[in-house]
């Protein structure tokens, strides 16, 4: 008998173990590093009204920075992905409530936006660069748009920006294209994003970045509030695809510089 309640005692042992482990492994927090890869997979919410971050291809198929950059995420994760589409409002409202993991949506890390949601270190620059030609005398602050030709993409914020000072401002759906024109002296300057910016001088030698117009936070992607554990291990998976270039070929993909 005494064997036998020896016997029990070890059985029940081994079995509280087993439900403790099983209790562990099911307690991660939603949406953390360990429940990601617990799920096997990563859930994304991208906004697909915010070319050339993220929109419908004529198929109907996600396409852009941002989805593609998810899919860079999972892979450096080992998880595959799952995209949610939305408005970004929406995203973070779900976000909030644990339905996704993550929001790539063209968001800004603010202040404010800090107060309700972790972001990772920005994967793109949004301050405005300004982009003139290599020679004495070209622009280098908004005040010597006076009276100048200045190029912007179709797509992004900078108009309003420049407008009060320059003398005529011009709209383009490609950099290539609106570089070529200030490269040509068809233009007098080109404001652009920053991340898209400090890449042209490289690509178009007679063209320098003159300085930062405007400084702004980068875009990030938004995690639950205080979910540290998976935005540092997506941090990590970045500084890869930065070190690599893999991040600024995206950039350069997307953003027309091709």
């Amino acid at each position: 008998m005494v064997a036998r309640r020896s016997g029990w005692r070890g059985l029940a042992g081994i079995a509280a173990g087993a439900l403790a482990g099983l209790f562990l492994a099911g307690c991660a927090p939603p949406g953390s590093l360990a429940d990601v890869r617990r799920q096997g997979v990563l859930v994304v919410g991208i906004a697909p009204d915010y070319p050339p971050f993220a929109f419908r291809d004529p198929s109907g198929a996600p396409a852009g920075l941002e989805p593609e950059l998810a899919a860079e995420l999972a892979r450096g994760l080992g998880v595959q992905l799952k995209l949610v589409e939305g408005s970004p409002g929406e995203l973070l409202a779900r976000l909030a409530r644990g339905e996704v993991h993550v929001v790539l949506a063209a968001l800004l890390a603010t202040e404010e936006r800090q107060q309700t949601a972790t972001f990772t270190e920005p994967y793109f620059a949004a301050a405005t660069g300004l982009v003139v030609r290599d020679e004495a005398g070209a622009a280098s602050t908004l005040d010597d748009l006076a009276g100048a030709t200045v190029g912007v993409l179709l797509v992004s914020a900078e108009a309003a920006l420049v407008e009060p000072h320059a003398g005529r401002v011009q709209r383009y759906v490609s950099v290539a294209e609106a570089a070529l024109d200030l490269v040509g002296g068809r233009l007098d300057a080109l404001t652009l994003p920053w991340s898209v910016a400090e890449a042209l001088p490289s690509r178009y030698p007679e063209l320098k970045l003159a300085g930062e117009l405007v400084p702004a936070p980068g875009v990030a992607a938004a995690l639950r509030h205080g979910n540290r554990s998976l935005a540092g291990a997506l941090d990590s998976v970045l500084a890869g695809l930065a070190e690599q270039g893999r991040l600024q070929a995206l950039v350069t993909r997307w953003f027309g510089l091709d």
